[in-house]
């Protein structure tokens, strides 16, 4: 699963230690694999920024996706508290698990990231 962040005209590929600048449109798109062998239906899709009960979460739903196919997943209309700047959070994407699903090792990715102001 890849993650990227767009913020205005910046685009940045989602790593531990990147810098994510806060603009009002800022939005973060996942691209999810179907790696199986057949098709899925009603994927859910998470992301969470934070943690605890202070937490951003969105969910989207893929409503199908064939064997190979990727599927970009996008989140938006974010309000950043103002704590989150200045110091490191992180940002999960966690894809549900589908029935059968044989490795289930690469449904999340966890990102150590750093919001700033634009």
């Amino acid at each position: 699963m890849e993650v990227k962040a767009i913020s205005g005209t910046n685009t940045v590929t989602l790593a531990d230690g990147v810098a994510i600048k806060a603009t009002p449109d800022l939005s973060f798109v996942a691209t999810v694999e179907d790696s199986g062998a057949s098709s899925e239906v009603n994927i859910p899709v998470r992301l969470t920024i934070g943690s605890g009960a202070k937490a951003i979460r969105k969910k989207q739903i893929i409503q199908i996706i064939e064997p190979g196919q990727q599927q970009n997943v996008t989140f938006k209309g974010f309000q950043l508290p103002t704590s989150i700047f200045g110091s490191r959070t992180t940002i999960q994407v966690q894809v549900g698990f589908v029935p059968g699903e044989a490795t289930k090792t690469n449904n999340s990715a966890t990102y150590s990231v750093l919001f700033s102001l634009p």
